[in-house]
């Protein structure tokens, strides 16, 4: 019997240690999986593409999901159906196995089910997946196959005499439930699975261990060790068995073996005995080699997926973050960092298919690779930006390579029989230089980059001009997120007068003070709340706003005049941007007839066929449409001729030299011409004196709007101005 129990013993530590390496190697698995598919890269078709391949390679694994922290599913493979805002906290079992997943730093093992959607008997593991802080993002989830003889641990079977069990406890009850069985016998799943192990068996075990050892079974889990004892069997029959706990993953391994088989095992003779152990030992050592090499393998691919880009196949930026540290330590003298982005790309994605586009994308990265030696870090950014690392450039003429980098990205591609031309903006930020810090180099090279992107086809190094802009942005786009809870945002009206000095409209400004930045000029914050996803609420904010002081100034002193308003790019390209303006039109019951929309040239431009239906529909409601800066942009006759507006506003640059320069004058006197062909009105912006005044009247200019008149005015100062031009 000693012989007996040494044997089973030894084996339970065998199929203990082999498990042990099979859950962490699922557990390492779940991790990366998790945050490959979290780091925000992929769409959820080609997260559910990876989930498929993950399928495909594991075929011990049912299926994997992807969860909240809430227990909402976001993504699955495609081999299962849920059904959309699916969650798993609907179950209170399930309930709480999720927070303590949620609790935990490891995979957390949850109780065999029957899962419906396959018809299969499964494991559950997940996986809470955290970033460098701690923070869950969410959670990874997956399913163990565990059919009557078609489970994932069947491998590990080592001889037939044995009974392999998991054992496990779900709940606060101190009920303990079967994981896994490698023999059934008459049972079937639901009686193995569904059922708690009976209290009267686990009672009479705990008493034969502290009985054989002295130990509660709580020292044993503690102690981590090994232990056997004659029993009844869990399954109903008289054997003997062995266990031990593994604490990371809170599971009992037992081996169970039968008395007539322990009995034909003393019988046999001591070198046949002998031999088989051998075979055995060489057996699992081979085995064990197996799984070894099996997770090395695994880990190695799923750490390769996890920092390359699928696409291009170049490192990606978690890549990069892991490897820059030791690549700036074997050059610690200067080097740049170069941020590309591809000019005009969403055209082609957009007129060709993303089909194309990924193959152009893809020789560029042959085209980068080739162009920069290996010392170099090539990263795909994502999208049509690429980042490099470029070092030993002390005899490098940098504007020579970048004009030639420019040269080689801007070459024809073919592809699928077509040519295609792009071009690429290129910044440049140098370490030591503008920083140490590799973020910060990469928001340099970025901020470079989109100065460049002003000229197209061209490289702009970072500069300490850029560092001040970069600060202000900085501090500007904090504070402002908060500008309108705070009330920080205001607006002021400047007059609009006719040739003949009379109020005909004022135009709404938006103004900014915060305690801490003063006045903020609107070309600063407006651009910075478009780039920031904050124009959609400023911009709601200034047309409510406006409509109602001004409705009020018209009630207040029965007079009726125009309001112009300045709608922002991002905000006129809302598709529902006519709808919203109309509800607040009606919520504030303003007079349509009395508005006017003054939009800029590069919107006109932006999407032709969207924009002109919907200029045409802003027509239809009886609102004006004014096009400001007229003649700053790019603007041509022929989009003038088709596009539905009823003004042009003539920019303050062009009137500041109507005085002293006749050109101006004559360019000046050519835009009224042009509204008056297309039948349209013209407004002044900036006129200051009485000179500029009495040439604009001359060339039959509509409408003035300037300090001359008038600074803009609140809403008190602009009805003391009104009442004062009406008794004048």
């Amino acid at each position: 019997m000693k012989k007996a129990a040494y044997e089973l013993e030894a084996n339970v530590q065998i199929v203990a240690n082999s498990l042990g390496y099979k859950f962490a190697e699922q557990d390492l698995m779940l991790s990366y999986v998790g945050r490959e598919l979290l780091s925000g890269k992929k769409s959820v078709a080609q997260q559910r593409k990876y989930l498929d391949l993950l399928v495909k390679n594991y075929p011990s694994m049912a299926a994997f999901g992807l969860l909240d922290v809430n227990g909402t599913f976001l993504v699955t493979s495609s081999n299962i159906h849920v059904p959309k805002g699916a969650n798993l906290l609907t179950n209170n079992t399930v309930r709480y196995y999720f927070e303590k997943t949620l609790q935990s730093n490891d995979m957390v093992i949850g109780k065999t089910v029957f899962f419906k959607p396959l018809g299969r008997w499964v494991i559950p593991i997940r996986k809470a997946i955290r970033d460098d802080n701690g923070n869950i993002l969410g959670v990874m989830a997956g399913g163990i196959l565990n059919d009557k003889n078609q489970n994932f641990i069947d491998q590990l079977h080592l001889l037939s005499k044995y009974n392999i069990l998991i054992i496990k406890g779900f709940d606060n009850n101190g009920e303990y439930y079967r994981q896994y069985v490698s023999t059934f016998d008459s049972f079937s799943e639901e009686e193995i699975y569904l059922s708690p192990l009976q209290k009267k068996n686990v009672n009479q075990i705990k008493h034969m261990l502290y009985k054989k050892y002295q130990q509660s079974i709580e020292d044993i889990q503690n102690e981590k060790t090994i232990v056997s004892f004659e029993s009844a069997s869990l399954l109903g029959k008289d054997q003997f068995a062995g266990m031990m706990y593994n604490k990371k993953y809170d599971l009992w391994v037992v081996l169970k073996q039968g008395y007539k088989s322990i009995n034909e095992a003393i019988l046999r003779s001591a070198a046949i005995y002998s031999s088989i152990y051998i075979v055995l030992f060489v057996l699992m050592f081979w085995l064990f080699k197996r799984l070894a090499s099996s997770e090395v393998k695994s880990k190695r691919d799923l750490i390769y997926q996890a920092e390359h880009d699928e696409l291009t196949k170049l490192p990606n930026r978690k890549y990069m973050y892991k490897h820059i540290d030791s690549w700036i330590q074997s050059h610690e003298q200067e080097f740049y960092v170069l941020y590309l982005d591809l000019d005009n790309f969403k055209n082609i994605n957009d007129k060709f298919g993303h089909t194309i586009g990924d193959k152009i994308l893809q020789d560029v990265a042959r085209r980068l690779l080739k162009f920069f030696s290996v010392s170099e870090m090539i990263i795909r950014q994502g999208g049509d930006e690429f980042i490099i690392f470029l070092r030993d450039i002390q005899h490098v003429d940098m504007d020579e390579l970048c004009r030639e980098l420019i040269e080689t990205i801007s070459d024809i591609y073919l592809v699928e029989g077509n040519e295609f031309r792009i071009g690429m903006s290129l910044g440049l930020s140098c370490y030591p230089k503008d920083s140490r810090n590799v973020n910060e180099l990469l928001s340099f090279a970025d901020t470079a980059m989109y100065k460049a992107k002003q000229h197209k086809n061209y490289y702009t190094f970072f500069s300490e001009e850029m560092r001040h802009e970069n600060v202000l942005r900085s501090d500007v786009e904090h504070e402002l997120r908060a500008a309108l809870k705070n009330e920080e945002i205001f607006l002021m009206y400047q007059p609009q007068v006719d040739a003949k000095g009379c109020l005909v409209g004022v135009e709404a400004l938006a103004r900014w003070k915060n305690r801490r930045l003063g006045f903020v000029s609107p070309d600063i914050f407006i651009e910075v709340a478009e780039q920031t996803g904050i124009m959609d609420d400023i911009g709601e904010f200034i047309i409510q706003k406006a409509l109602k002081e001004i409705k009020e100034v018209q009630e207040s002193l029965s007079v009726s005049f125009s309001l112009s308003l300045n709608i922002s790019v991002v905000q006129f390209m809302k598709n529902d941007f006519l709808e919203e303006l109309m509800r607040i039109v009606e919520e504030e019951k303003f007079d349509k007839s009395c508005l006017t929309l003054e939009v800029t040239e590069s919107l006109s431009i932006a999407d032709f066929d969207k924009i002109v239906p919907l200029l045409e529909s802003i027509r239809e409601e009886g609102i004006e449409i004014s096009l400001d800066d007229f003649g700053t942009g790019y603007s041509s006759l022929s989009i003038l001729r088709k596009l539905p507006l009823n003004e042009l506003k003539i920019d303050k640059s062009f009137i500041d030299g109507i005085v002293y320069d006749v050109s101006e004058r004559k360019l000046v006197q050519s835009i009224v011409e042009i509204a008056k062909n297309f039948e349209m009105e013209t407004v002044a912006e900036g006129v200051e004196n009485q000179e500029q005044l009495e040439i604009l009247k001359e060339l039959g200019c509509n409408v003035i709007q300037g300090y001359y008149y008038s600074k803009p005015l609140t809403t008190d100062q602009l009805v003391q101005y009104i009442k004062r031009e009406s008794n004048d």
